[in-house]
């Protein structure tokens, strides 16, 4: 697929979630979270992520812009409708993310946080 380019002097729409990872992976211990965040302006869209712990996670500025996606399994029906849109966009995360080091994750969300003054909204 064609590179996508953000401009930061234009707007950006953000959507920022995380989840608690269940179970053990070989990269992953349990109980880290998946932190993402989807940036779209115009037709580009890109969904950047990284798994860290929760400690690393708390001290991230604009960590109260993230919301938790809720797992849908066992759940009856239930539609909430800002939990649809997360779930939505971690589809995409899933399908076309792209992983980060934590770092760079967090240098990411610095810098949107320097930059976007409605964010999170």
């Amino acid at each position: 697929s064609p590179p996508v380019a953000i401009r930061w002097a234009d707007r950006i729409d953000v959507q920022s979630w995380y989840f608690v990872v269940r179970r053990v992976r070989s990269w992953v211990p349990r109980g880290w979270l998946c932190l993402a965040c989807r940036l779209s302006q115009d037709e580009q869209v890109i969904v950047p992520y990284a798994f860290v712990s929760p400690s690393v996670a708390r001290d991230l500025p604009q960590w109260a812009g993230f919301k938790e996606l809720i797992s849908q399994q066992g759940t009856p029906g239930r539609a909430d409708p800002h939990q649809a849109r997360l779930l939505s966009a971690e589809k995409e995360r899933w399908l076309d993310g792209c992983e980060l080091r934590a770092e760079d994750f967090a240098d990411l969300i610095a810098r949107l946080d320097e930059r976007l003054a409605g964010w999170p909204g």
